[in-house]
């Protein structure tokens, strides 16, 4: 486990709350309010998350649940961040992480995931997510490859606030 991975993890763990946006050239775009809560045993070198989505009407009243997932983010020895989570859809994936740019005292950093492993989704090729967090503000992107698009495209983006 690398120290100063684990340093700037820890300042994902809290409650955080936004809204982010939902496209692909196969769906039609909407906007969700998105609950994303990171947890930390102190005993365990890794963290525990979960991430609920609720998809909004044009007024911004909540319409439906829409997303659910749950997973692990575990830094390893070499400094990368192995993420692996499980959908509500059934689908599970692992990605490696790797940072592209961090200021620990600052509570700052960019981190990269990569898709690794994909399972149980026919149509998921990869998926790549751009995590930023700056101080108490949490940006992500994700694109994703599919059989139906096949080069990696946006899906997701969001900005969530620490509650």
């Amino acid at each position: 486990m690398n120290r100063l991975t684990l340093d700037l993890l820890d300042s994902l763990v809290g409650e955080w709350v936004g809204k982010g946006k939902v496209e692909y050239p196969t769906i039609e775009t909407f906007d969700y309010l998105e609950t994303f809560i990171v947890r930390r045993d102190p005993d365990q070198p890794f963290f525990t998350y979960e991430l609920q989505t609720e998809l909004l009407d044009a007024d911004g009243r909540t319409i439906r649940k829409s997303h659910w997932e749950a997973g692990l983010l575990r830094p390893l020895k070499d400094g990368t961040v192995e993420l692996s989570c499980v959908h509500g859809s059934g689908r599970v994936e692992t990605l490696q992480g790797t940072f592209a740019s961090q200021e620990p005292r600052m509570g700052k950093f960019i981190l990269n995931f990569r898709s690794k492993v994909i399972g149980n989704d026919e149509q998921m090729i990869s998926s790549m997510r751009d995590w930023t967090l700056d101080g108490n503000q949490f940006r992500y992107e994700m694109r994703m490859a599919t059989t139906a698009v096949g080069e990696p495209t946006i899906h997701l983006t969001a900005s969530l606030t620490k509650e």
